[in-house]
């Protein structure tokens, strides 16, 4: 849907609207909207182990408190075990995924709501839970008596908390492009056995990070039908161009973590995808 686009066809805003407010599709608790939707009734709900909780707020915000909605008070609990902090739970937050601040929940058992205080002008942009529940209802922030926009938020059950698995290698190619051509992107292929989750690759453009939007093998989703495919060798990542960048520092940035080849060779290949054929006319003017 977000490829396609809205629509301006009544028939397919109507299926679309069918599908995704279907009980089906909305028991499976695959959206990450089911946290920011104000129902209680809705839930996002992980499905691998030992993963991290984690939200991207979209933006550098303020809060005083963070509230997590575990379920509501009036319904029944059926699976409490999908609803339990673990005993080592961790809540960090941080604005520049360098530096985390650890806060306190306060709470670490089981029931229906969890919160954390906020130290006082503390800027933050993402959040990470090691040992949150598998389901949850809703996330909130406050600030002041009045509650946050959610508009921006997004957030992901699929990945392990990087204490499980720290990086132990690191490689890194400093470079400058001077043209990029229309549909240019970066291929940052690992040849060699990283492991299942086990190296990533990140792009800096003069100074600021950028993360790949797509990868061979896919990044890990939670699907409405059949499952990722998994794999432990040969990633890889892609970046795309923008003429923006033409001139500035880039670097790639290979991380292989824990369990892990270090001997992996990244290599780095530049191409563009449609083939960006183009045209020019040559005038012959005779004298």
């Amino acid at each position: 849907m977000q490829r396609s686009g809205p629509s301006s066809i009544p028939q397919v805003r109507a299926a679309r609207e069918a599908f995704f407010n279907k009980r089906m599709f909305v028991n499976r608790g695959i959206w990450d909207k089911n946290l920011f939707d104000g129902d209680l009734n809705t839930f996002f709900i992980a499905r691998l182990d030992d993963r991290a909780f984690r939200i991207d707020f979209g933006e550098k915000i303020h809060m005083d408190r963070l509230v997590i909605k575990i379920r509501d008070r009036q319904e029944h609990d059926l699976n409490p075990a999908l609803d339990a902090f673990d005993e080592d739970t961790e809540t960090q937050v941080s604005a520049d995924l360098k530096t985390w601040t650890t806060l306190d929940l306060g709470w670490k058992g089981k029931g229906t709501i969890a919160l954390a205080r906020v130290p006082p002008g503390l800027p933050i942009r993402y959040l990470r839970i090691h040992g949150a529940p598998q389901r949850i209802a809703e996330i909130e922030a406050w600030c002041a008596g009045k509650k946050l926009d959610r508009t921006k938020w997004r957030a992901s059950n699929l990945f392990f908390p990087y204490r499980e698995k720290p990086a132990v290698s690191a490689r890194r190619l400093p470079f400058r492009l001077e043209e990029i051509h229309k549909n240019s992107y970066l291929a940052v292929a690992l040849k060699g056995r990283h492991g299942n989750e086990g190296a990533y690759a990140a792009l800096r453009v003069d100074g600021a990070y950028v993360g790949a939007p797509d990868r061979s093998v896919s990044f890990p989703s939670n699907t409405w039908e059949y499952y990722n495919v998994e794999s432990e060798t040969d990633y890889t990542y892609y970046f795309p161009l923008h003429k923006e960048m033409i001139g500035k520092p880039l670097e790639i940035v290979v991380l292989i973590l824990e369990g892990g080849q270090t001997e992996i060779e990244p290599e780095i290949w530049i191409t563009a995808y449609p083939i960006p054929f183009e045209k020019r006319v040559l005038t012959l003017i005779r004298n």
